[in-house]
């Protein structure tokens, strides 16, 4: 009684509450993104002149051994990051929603294939797959990205290829193999829209 008091008095409820933090977080992750991406590189370029200095207004976080700013270097650092986290989920969710579909739908070799593919990615370490991914790619930041993107699939391929074989036994989707229906036609228009939100 007492908290649902204290939540009319202030006028928000938990949910309210919730919403606008994940609002204003959303927005600082944003503007963070977009501040670093389009950062002049003069602004945390080597000046010698500068070197070693303590934290003060001009520089946050001070400056490093070769008088770079240290708060300009981490945000920079930390859009980087995010384009990279972005562009991993985005890429090895469409993958893993391709592969997992595709082994639920069509299975025998189709699935023996895919599960092999998830075995082999996962059998080896994480870290030691991505470097040496990324190493053949050349380095750099499309390097990593693609060393992220590649190994980050099979843990939501197995989950999707589970919601998928439940879906199978479903009366309509029965129903639909009865009317003569592809398996490639059901799992456009039923499976992938039910587990898209995976």
């Amino acid at each position: 009684m007492s908290k649902a008091l204290s939540l009319s008095r202030s006028g928000l409820s938990v949910r309210q509450r919730r919403l606008i933090f994940a609002v204003f977080a959303t927005l600082f992750i944003l503007g963070l993104l977009l501040w670093g991406t389009t950062m002049d590189e003069s602004s945390y370029a080597v000046d010698f002149g500068q070197k070693n200095l303590a934290p003060s207004v001009l520089h946050p976080f001070g400056t490093d051994d070769m008088g770079r700013d240290m708060f300009l270097r981490s945000v920079k650092g930390m859009s980087i990051s995010l384009q990279i986290g972005f562009a991993a989920a985005f890429f090895s969710s469409c993958i893993a929603l391709l592969l997992g579909t595709l082994s639920a739908a069509f299975g025998g070799k189709v699935d023996r294939f895919i599960l092999w593919l998830v075995d082999l990615c996962m059998g080896i370490p994480h870290i030691l797959l991505i470097l040496m991914i990324s190493v053949m790619m050349g380095g750099g930041i499309l390097g990593v990205s693609i060393g992220v993107i590649v190994t980050h699939w099979p843990r939501l391929t197995r989950v999707i290829r589970a919601e998928v074989m439940q879906l199978r036994s479903q009366p309509y989707v029965l129903a639909a193999r009865q009317y003569g229906y592809s398996w490639f036609s059901i799992a456009r228009r039923h499976f992938v829209p039910h587990v898209a939100p995976q």
